[in-house]
């Protein structure tokens, strides 16, 4: 039987890929080993599920040191602006970055990114950081025939996975987790043999913003959506009950909000006041918070002081 080894490096992708059997049909005809990065510190750690708690059949714990990946984030960022730039996305993306890095550094990755510049300081970068040899000694003994990465396109193995895998003879197929990976990241040490994305809009932005190759990218679909292929079990009154709305035929409608905190109330209040009215159909509206979202942001109302006769959480 064939060999495949799956990396795992955040709670996002065992959410989003392990937990919804995203590789059941790959476990009926691989072996499949998963490789899974625990961070030690208490801090900062981007898996807090056990993975004993997952029950694979095989699995391999690493531990790359939290500091190498950070070490790979300047040539990650200078290669971000070298790659956007010429594209629509570009000023947004380097007003984002400076707003993390501060202005003066990002002018310096600015000036890193440029032509003939940045071929040599990426050169001499991976010169420097090399290959982490467990790792290498770790896929080497498993032999394996695939390697397989979810990843929202940054992560504890995408630098190091794009340098060994070619100089492995080994091929590496890597999974988009989210909707905006294509358009917010870059590979920098390589290009994976397959980058798998959602559908053709992702696909463009594949092609556009990280300048991969067509025949390098698959349209897969989303890994997490597959649950809305499932029938429905419950009864529109059992699912009314557990939302809290009334049961009636009135159509539903979901606001999900986002990770990045913006005045969601106020956006329910417009909606609220627009059935109200009756500028909006008579409808419901489930209110669904992102489990990321911060706290209220400057002249936000608390949701439930917003009085709101429309809109349910």
């Amino acid at each position: 039987m064939k060999r495949a080894l799956v990396f795992i490096d955040h709670d996002m992708t065992i959410r989003h890929f392990v937990k919804s059997r995203a590789f059941a049909e790959l476990e009926r005809d691989f072996e499949v080993t998963y490789v899974v990065n625990v961070d030690p510190r208490p801090r900062g750690q981007w898996i807090h599920t056990d993975p004993e708690s997952l029950g694979f059949d095989r699995m391999k714990v690493v531990r790359i040191p939290r500091k190498r990946m950070g070490e790979w984030y300047k040539l990650y960022a200078v290669s971000l602006l070298q790659k956007q730039r010429g594209t629509a996305n570009y000023k947004a993306r380097k007003q984002l970055m400076a707003s993390v890095n501060g202005p003066w550094r990002t002018k310096l990755y600015e000036l890193l990114s440029l032509p003939g510049i940045f071929s040599r300081f990426r050169r001499r970068y991976l010169d420097r950081m090399g290959v982490w040899a467990p790792l290498q000694e770790l896929i080497t003994l498993l032999d394996p025939d695939v390697c397989i990465y979810p990843s929202m396109l940054t992560g504890y193995f995408m630098n190091e996975l794009l340098l060994l895998c070619p100089r492995l003879g080994i091929p590496l197929l890597v999974l988009m987790n989210s909707w905006d990976n294509p358009s917010q990241k870059a590979v920098v040490t390589g290009t994976p043999d397959r980058l798998a994305v959602w559908g053709e809009h992702t696909k463009r932005h594949a092609m556009e913003f990280m300048r991969l190759p067509e025949d390098r990218i698959e349209i897969f679909g989303a890994a997490q959506f597959q649950v809305y292929r499932e029938p429905v079990t419950q009864s529109r009154a059992e699912l009314c009950e557990m939302f809290g709305l009334p049961a009636d035929d009135l159509p539903v409608v979901l606001y999900a909000g986002v990770s990045k905190s913006i005045n969601e109330t106020r956006h329910l209040k417009l909606l609220d006041e627009a059935i109200e009215s009756g500028r909006m159909l008579p409808c419901r509206v489930i209110y669904r918070p992102h489990p990321w979202r911060g706290e209220l942001v400057e002249g936000e109302e608390n949701f439930f002081d917003a009085g709101l006769k429309h809109v349910v959480m």
